[in-house]
């Protein structure tokens, strides 16, 4: 569970995040909108542990978060969320296998579930690329692989930043039902998005506006 009390986010004289509160609950389906400039990305950077906030309470299940070492917070970033990006984020000089095993280098185990990576990619329909260089790639298939990576250290939440927004209908819809099937085995999927069509899946609905959440 995720639980933000009175977050708020400044740079300099810039209050971007302006007393935010909101719990999301394991398995909650969000979708955030908002426009350009809104706070979107600075929202789910805190979420996501990537920032943390000027003021207020940030728990992860319990654990107020905001005062622990950075060692700590990198450890828990990497082993409670997976992050798919709109531009994919993935390294074009590594092979599809290598992107998605940076995820398992970066944890404390540093061991992949062999069964669960074949099962992953099975799903996905991505193995035939596995050593393919992601330069390679349509961009259908790179945000299959980013959502490879996201997902193969079975983080409790998946953070996606408009992950739909560069492709076709037809992999659109590939990558959106993936995200129901992950949240149906309880994955926490936090969605940000400018197509309002996606929020029915949704089960809450935001919207980021002149740095209010509401």
């Amino acid at each position: 569970m995720i639980k933000l009390e009175n977050v708020t986010k400044s740079f300099g004289d810039l209050i971007v995040l302006k007393d935010i509160s909101v719990t999301i609950n394991g398995g909650d389906y969000i979708t955030i909108m908002g426009k350009s400039g809104a706070g979107k990305t600075t929202f789910i950077s805190m979420l996501g542990l990537m920032d943390r906030p000027t003021s207020g309470k940030y728990l992860l299940d319990g654990q107020d978060v905001v005062n622990k070492l950075d060692e700590e917070v990198s450890r828990l970033r990497n082993e409670e969320f997976g992050f798919v990006f709109q531009g994919y984020n993935l390294i074009n000089d590594l092979t599809v296998e290598e992107n998605i095993l940076i995820p398992v280098m970066y944890g404390r185990k540093k061991q992949v579930d062999v069964e669960y990576l074949d099962s992953l990619l099975n799903r996905l329909d991505i193995k035939h690329l596995l050593h393919k260089k992601v330069n390679k790639l349509s961009g259908g298939e790179k945000q299959r692989v980013a959502i490879a990576r996201a997902v193969v250290n079975k983080p409790a939440t998946i953070i996606a930043d408009e992950p739909t927004g560069s492709l076709d209908t037809t992999n659109r819809d590939a990558v959106l039902q993936i995200f129901r099937e992950l949240n149906k085995e309880g994955v926490t999927i936090i969605l940000v998005t400018h197509d309002i069509s996606l929020t029915k899946d949704a089960t809450r609905s935001y919207r980021l506006a002149m740095g209010h959440l509401i």
